[in-house]
């Protein structure tokens, strides 16, 4: 699910305050990609970030997300500050429904089995944002097959990749969009805790 569509959703139950959107948005620091990176031991990055400076940056986030769906008018804002209140509009409803109709009910809802692999392998994919449907489909089955994200296009995980996986990523049409590498020297990704 993205963000547009989680803030939607919440506030299509419900009239909520920016704090308390703000609140329901931002996942935990542990949960982000910054904290993904500080897993790889030996590895330094440009910029590293404190857990403030994270919260402050996805606020940031946050309030240009929300700018853009009342631009769209998608949502209405009434009052100022983190008090003013926050309100779904009939445009936002209708865009919530057409994400419903989407054709999510004929995707492959299989949990597929785990074996460990001696080599790491990463995913990379590229999918077009008109399939942006399958592209969640597909984060959500690397998930279940416990591989990390590195970039949000960017997994890689000790376990082989089932063949009925690249069988559903065949039927689905993904393939040309999708490149499985298997790493025989792993270099500074050796020390990555999976």
């Amino acid at each position: 699910m993205t963000k547009t569509q989680i803030i939607l959703k919440k506030l299509r139950h419900a009239t909520l305050t920016t704090a308390e959107i703000i609140e329901s948005f931002l996942p935990g620091y542990s949960e982000t990609y910054e904290a993904m990176r500080k897993k790889i031991k030996g590895y330094t990055y440009p910029q590293k970030l404190s857990p403030q400076q994270w919260k402050r940056q996805q606020e940031r986030i946050f309030y240009t997300l929300l700018s853009r769906l009342k631009e769209h008018e998608l949502v209405k804002k009434q009052g100022i500050g983190p008090k003013s209140l926050w309100e779904i509009t009939q445009k936002g409803i209708e865009n919530l429904e057409k994400i419903k109709i989407n054709p999510t009910k004929d995707f492959p809802k299989e949990n597929y089995s785990k074996s460990l692999d001696k080599f790491l392998n990463i995913v990379v994919f590229d999918i077009p944002e008109k399939f942006k449907y399958k592209r969640v489909w597909l984060r959500q089955q690397l998930k279940k097959l416990d591989f990390v994200m590195l970039q949000r296009s960017v997994w890689i995980g000790k376990y082989k990749i089932p063949e009925e996986f690249i069988y559903d990523l065949e039927t689905l049409k993904l393939l040309t969009y999708i490149h499985i590498l298997k790493v025989h020297k792993t270099g500074s990704l050796i020390n990555l805790e999976l």
